[in-house]
């Protein structure tokens, strides 16, 4: 606040002008801040006198209130990905519209890249858009399903980095799908991640491409573009063996040949 104070607004799921309850996404679009709760609804918030308005589903034509992921697309304008599919906010109306082009249909995560791409997250699916820039509307050119290979996992957050890499969190860690060559990679805590349980919260990228996550140990921060790839397959060593022989265990030097009688 201006005058470096903190104000509290309040939270009450039954009155139209509170928060629905906790908040588990934020969105800045238009002048104002948009929030997500855990129980129903959007929430409009006023910076500057903290009042709140509540958008329901079938008010505003906002068509679920099943909101997955809330955020701007490369305009500035507010986008909802819900149970319904992605509904833009016109301002003018004050109403939300779906987005042409795009199928109705759960949306959990969405990501533009930098040529204005749309990525979708969906139920068991990747897809890429084509931007209205270059197709008229958002036309889909690319879908990944677990045919192709993508995983039927639970999704918490996605973004695309600067070369067009689609990088997505989860509960069981950090998935790396590039396009251009089809290939999926999965990095666990082998990889140095300090979990492989992301929350379910977005992946934030900085301006200068630092993608950043929460996992229950911590906040994970990496740089895309240094992450080196080693393609040299892991070399086999044995540096033990033992048997079992008259209920002894009998341990076996790994140096010399072994020879089974």
């Amino acid at each position: 606040m201006p005058n470096e104070t903190f104000r509290d607004i309040a939270v009450d799921a039954d009155r139209a002008d509170a928060l629905g309850g906790g908040i588990v996404a934020f969105a800045e679009a238009g002048g104002a801040i948009w929030a997500v709760s855990n129980a129903r609804g959007l929430h409009r918030i006023d910076p500057d006198t903290l009042r709140v308005r509540k958008y329901l589903a079938d008010e505003h034509d906002l068509r679920s209130d099943d909101i997955n992921r809330i955020g701007v697309d490369p305009a500035g304008v507010l986008l909802v990905g819900s149970a319904a599919g992605l509904d833009r906010y016109e301002a003018s109306k004050d109403r939300f519209e779906p987005v042409a082009g795009i199928p109705d249909g759960t949306v959990i995560e969405f990501a533009f890249a930098r040529d204005g791409s749309l990525w979708l997250l969906e139920d068991g699916a990747l897809e890429h858009f084509c931007p209205p820039a270059r197709c008229a509307t958002y036309k889909s050119i690319a879908r990944y399903t677990s045919a192709d290979g993508w995983p039927s996992a639970t999704f918490t957050g996605m973004q695309v980095d600067a070369n067009g890499i689609v990088w997505a969190a989860g509960p069981r860690g950090l998935w790396r799908y590039d396009p251009s060559s089809k290939r999926l990679r999965l990095f666990g805590t082998q990889d140095g991640l300090i979990s492989v349980e992301f929350n379910d919260a977005p992946l934030v990228q900085r301006a200068d491409g630092t993608l950043f996550g929460a996992t229950l140990a911590g906040i994970v921060g990496f740089a895309p573009d240094r992450l080196a790839g080693n393609a040299q397959p892991p070399k086999l060593v044995l540096d033990g063996a033992t048997l079992t022989r008259d209920g002894r265990a009998v341990a076996l030097d790994p140096a010399r040949p072994l020879a089974l009688k």
